[in-house]
């Protein structure tokens, strides 16, 4: 019986001589219903946490092909179904959706209805460009021959009759909206001709009469209409970066529908609050070490998002260095020109400084100097000097100074 004692409860008998009645009835009812061979546990509406009691046998469909059955609640206090509840069970060894399309809820006590399996999917992009995909009962009594002139509304050839619960997703669904139909990836295009929305406010049938398939707009793979139609993009401002701990900024992103910039809520997250937070607005704070991925998601579409990863690392230390590349303190005249390049470092990290040269010590005719940009300069050892070359590298940013030394030499 599995869970479905969940929502029972004790019959409780009141005094008058009607409700009295009512109570041995339900009494009666429960005995029976416990005891039905047809008894089946079912949730409804996508819900499986909650179980219900119900029991389920044959109706006497003049259409063989859609299979309907007949539903019989248990006698909750308060009836638990209504026309437009999807209702999920195990028909035939596999795991299926009816809808609920005729119940009654006179008495508590024998609640019941009818319902018949959903034999389509409807997928369609909602306005925010999400995949909606629902089930549907479709009427298999097509129209394909000849319209019955005899009824006050003329329906065109290829009309089909599509009920669905009536809920804020299925309200999007307008005339003229198209469909793609069918199973096995063979599909015919519909297109909403009416929509018919019952007393109970629960369920909606839609009109749809045959339409022309678009090549270029459906997806006919997946089952599409107007597939292209609305298509959402999401891009950050940044790229992936590193930064130091305790740092903080405000990401901006831009969305674009069909390539034209828009306006939409979006929603942020951090992969790791731990390393690093941020709010409603895009700002982030870096609060420890390591790699943390900010996320940010169109509001109504979490498909449509952009990410940016930023390592956190320590905070630098300030050791400015000037360095000479090659470390080459001694030229032989054979060597011919040395070419050295100059660059401030940061913590090892380079920067973008250039550099005024001074030169002192030998004597300038045992050398040929070239200056190539404010980076690099160029040596040439043309005879024996013992006093050494000192050249000096001034930043033209700041004041830091890098110096090296060259002993300038002959063949040996």
């Amino acid at each position: 019986m599995g869970m479905f004692n969940l929502y029972r409860s004790k019959v409780s008998c009141e005094s008058t001589e009607k409700e009295l009645a009512l109570c041995e009835t339900k009494q009666m009812v429960i005995a029976d219903f416990l005891a039905h061979p047809n008894h089946e546990d079912v949730y409804k509406n996508f819900i499986p946490e909650t179980i219900y009691d119900v029991v389920i046998h044959s109706g006497d469909a003049k259409d063989n092909t859609v299979p309907y059955k007949q539903l019989l609640s248990y006698p909750y206090d308060t009836p638990m179904f209504s026309i437009g509840d999807y209702i999920h069970w195990t028909y035939g060894l596999e795991n299926t959706i009816w809808l609920l399309l005729a119940c009654d809820k006179q008495y508590s006590f024998s609640t019941g209805g009818r319902i018949y399996q959903c034999n389509q999917t409807l997928k369609w992009n909602d306005s925010n460009g999400y995949l909606r995909e629902y089930p549907v009962y479709m009427e298999d009594k097509l129209n394909e021959t000849q319209p019955d002139y005899s009824k006050i509304l003329s329906l065109p050839i290829g009309t089909v009759f599509i009920y669905m619960k009536y809920d804020d997703v299925s309200k999007e669904i307008k005339e003229n909206r198209r469909f793609l139909i069918g199973n096995r990836g063979e599909y015919t295009a519909y297109k909403v001709q009416g929509i018919m929305s019952f007393s109970d406010e629960n369920l909606v049938r839609f009109t749809l009469y045959r339409d022309q398939v678009d090549l270029v707009a459906d997806d006919l793979v997946n089952g599409i209409a107007n597939a292209y139609s609305i298509n959402y993009t999401l891009e950050l401002d940044t790229s992936d970066f590193e930064q130091v701990v305790g740092y903080t900024a405000q990401l901006d992103y831009s969305i674009k529908l069909n390539d034209n910039i828009v306006t939409r809520d979006v929603v942020w997250t951090s992969s790791d609050e731990l390393i690093g937070t941020v709010d409603s607005l895009g700002n982030i704070e870096l609060l420890g070490l390591g790699d943390v991925t900010f996320t940010c998601s169109m509001a109504d579409n979490s498909n449509v998002f952009d990410s940016v990863v930023v390592s956190a690392v320590v905070a630098p230390t300030g050791i400015v260095e000037v360095r000479f590349e090659p470390n080459k303190t001694s030229i032989l005249s054979s060597d011919g020109d040395v070419e050295y390049t100059v660059y401030k470092y940061i913590d090892d990290v380079i920067q973008l400084d250039g550099f005024s040269f001074a030169l002192s010590g030998a004597s300038s005719s045992s050398y040929i100097y070239i200056n190539i940009d404010t980076n690099t300069f160029s040596i040439e050892s043309i005879g024996l000097d013992y006093t050494k070359l000192q050249v000096v590298a001034t930043s033209l940013i700041d004041s830091s100074v890098g110096t090296i030394q060259i002993q300038l030499k002959n063949l040996f």
